[in-house]
């Protein structure tokens, strides 16, 4: 996933830049002007690499000076122009973070961001100095810091199953936009309403959560189904699953159909008589 970076400078007129666009100079010999591109977030990608790429919800570009978050930008999919910000940054070393996503119910807080429905999430850094002679075009590749969980059914779906409820012991929500890391570290619970069209059907139920994810970790996960009155038909419990970056998880098997087995014994050993009269 790719962005192009162009500056303008203020101390010279401006030239065209790729696609013939022109970009005005800023007012002040200390403030430049600069435009991010991002051109691929609201385009289908063809390729496997950017397959995941397309289709981007929101776009956040973070400006820390020394540390501090001095200025934010944040578009949607609906906005005009989305896929290009334009900030003015006064001269200086600046670090320009870009977050990219799909999740849901946002909230931006000193340069966290936590989702309330985690999804699809590309980050990137970029470290430069800002200054009125700056006018060269750089590309910014933005990388993938999102991991995702998949659970596929393996056998026949009960006309009954209303909901999958899949409840992760420990998965990340948020993300500080100056490090990359993941934040917002609880335990999750997501439910996802199955049509009724599943029902009778083998093999095709599949159900995916995303969260944030840097180090890989290991957590507890557990799979139940509902009916329409919520319910317990069936649960699996997975012990120590796997989450990387970048990497799904996929986890398969038979739900509805498992079937305890018991071993059983008798203890057929008599005790000790207890002798009594009368």
């Amino acid at each position: 996933m790719s962005a192009a970076l162009m500056l303008t400078s203020c101390s010279q007129e401006p030239e065209p830049i790729a696609g013939g666009q022109v970009h005005e100079r800023a007012d002040s010999m200390d403030v430049v002007e600069i435009t991010f591109d991002f051109p691929n977030i609201t385009q289908q990608a063809m390729t496997r690499g950017t397959l995941e790429a397309a289709n981007m919800t929101d776009l956040w570009l973070f400006d820390f000076v020394g540390g501090s978050l001095v200025q934010t930008k944040h578009q949607q999919a609906t906005d005009e122009g989305f896929g290009t910000v334009s900030v003015t940054a006064d001269t200086g070393t600046h670090t320009f973070c870009f977050v990219a996503s799909r999740g849901s119910d946002a909230t931006v807080t000193d340069g966290e961001i936590t989702w309330g429905k985690p999804s699809d999430t590309f980050w990137r850094s970029v470290t430069m100095a800002v200054t009125p002679k700056t006018g060269t075009a750089q590309l910014v590749e933005l990388q993938r810091v999102a991991t995702r969980l998949r659970i596929s059914v393996t056998d026949e779906v009960p006309t009954t199953l209303s909901k999958l409820v899949v409840n992760a012991d420990t998965w990340y929500c948020g993300l500080d936009a100056m490090t990359g890391e993941p934040t917002a570290a609880n335990e999750r619970t997501a439910t996802i309403n199955v049509p009724s069209s599943y029902a009778g059907t083998t093999g095709q139920l599949t159900a995916s959560i995303f969260g944030l994810c840097s180090d890989d970790y290991t957590t507890g996960v557990t799979v139940t189904a509902l009916d329409g009155s919520n319910e317990t038909i069936a649960s699996v419990a997975l012990a120590d699953v796997p989450m990387q970056k970048n990497v799904t998880t996929q986890y398969s098997g038979p739900l509805f159909s498992r079937q305890q087995i018991f071993s059983l014994t008798a203890a057929d050993s008599w005790g000790e008589d207890v002798v009594m009269t009368w």
